[in-house]
């Protein structure tokens, strides 16, 4: 392993999981990190990424410098709109230079996300152009676009470290469900990050996204208790299922009494706590998977989360006056343990090939 190498791919980790693009810093470490992708993989368009990636961060800071006085509208919106843009295409060319060094199923992961991401934004401004029933979908895409982001974030900052390790290994012997797994912890991710409500089919769309991203979740955990995590991977993968329709009972009985009252717990997340536990479970139990360290971590993430979604249901369903105040906050790790068990299932299912000596 080349320390230096590791260095700047982790400082750009890092960045990418805590920092703001928008900083200065950021895209100067960025860079710094772009400059260790180079020293891993000798490929000159490593180099060349920086180009875009400073030119995203112009654009995002172009009307603030401009001291433009336009304050809604598309003109308003087009700097930061084309930054977007810009910035995830930049990641996503970023993870295919990257490819030979962190394997098919990460890169895949990365471009899938950030596409959705760019389409998410490109759907939230073709709308806002609409009608007022048109305008009601915006806010769906729109969160679902810094979800997305966020995700990729992460997937790249996951990317950086296996490239700096120099990771490998094996297959998986059953790949497909790890895959299946992986999207629907994103989409789940994604979902969860969105306006939800019952009366309209915008208000709809994030409830469809939470089954469809437990279910295959679900398949997910139980290509896990396949792949090693036997019985107690069996007993998670009971929980995720047991969550889809006791969770479904209690957010729509709790949202139509409570959503307004408590704007800031989402009700999809207080209900989630069988299913969090039970990704947790399979995650620890994971005997024979690659990185147990990483996986352990995940699963820790996971477990907080699960812990925190039952505070926020005490607090919430059974009014419970009195409860720990570090629980709602462990309840958000979900945003963080599920991207990572999403990395590293595609990892386990499509890692970089070992180089020959």
């Amino acid at each position: 392993m080349d320390p230096i190498t590791a260095l700047l791919c982790g400082a750009g980790s890092a960045f990418l999981l805590l920092g703001e693009r928008g900083a200065t810093i950021s895209a100067l470490v960025l860079c710094a990190a772009f400059y260790g992708v180079y020293r891993a993989t000798r490929s000159r368009a490593a180099l060349g990424l920086m180009a875009p990636l400073i030119l995203a961060f112009v654009l995002q800071a172009f009307w603030r410098l401009a001291g433009g006085d336009v304050r809604e509208g598309f003109v308003h919106d087009a700097p930061a709109f084309l930054g977007d843009l810009v910035f995830a295409g930049t990641l996503i060319g970023l993870a295919m230079v990257m490819r030979a060094g962190i394997g098919k199923g990460l890169v895949g992961l990365v471009a899938a996300t950030l596409c959705a991401a760019i389409l998410a934004r490109v759907f939230a401004a073709a709308l806002s152009l609409g009608s007022v029933d048109v305008r009601s979908l915006v806010p769906f895409f729109s969160s679902g676009f810094h979800a997305l982001m966020q995700e990729g974030r992460v997937f790249v900052a996951a990317a950086l470290l296996v490239l700096g390790a120099k990771l490998g290994g094996a297959p998986a012997p059953r790949p497909v469900g790890l895959v299946l797994g992986a999207a629907g912890m994103t989409l789940l991710v994604a979902t969860l990050g969105t306006q939800v409500g019952t009366k309209t089919f915008a208000d709809a769309l994030p409830w469809l996204g939470w089954l469809v991203g437990w279910v295959l979740t679900a398949v997910g955990v139980a290509s896990l208790a396949r792949n090693g995590a036997g019985a107690a991977g069996w007993v998670g993968l009971g929980l995720v299922v047991l969550q889809i329709p006791v969770g479904g009972i209690l957010t729509v009985a709790m949202t139509e009494e409570m959503r307004y009252a408590r704007p800031d717990v989402h009700p999809m997340t207080v209900s989630a706590f069988l299913g969090f536990g039970g990704v947790a479970i399979a995650a620890f139990a994971g005997k024979g998977s690659p990185l147990p360290r990483a996986r352990f971590t995940a699963a820790c993430l996971m477990l907080a989360s699960a812990h925190g979604a039952l505070v926020q249901l005490a607090t919430m369903g059974l009014r419970v006056r009195h409860a720990p105040g570090w629980g709602a906050i462990m309840g958000t790790l979900y945003d963080l343990g599920l991207p990572l068990l999403a990395a590293y299932l595609v990892f386990f299912a499509a890692p970089p090939k070992t180089e020959e000596p």
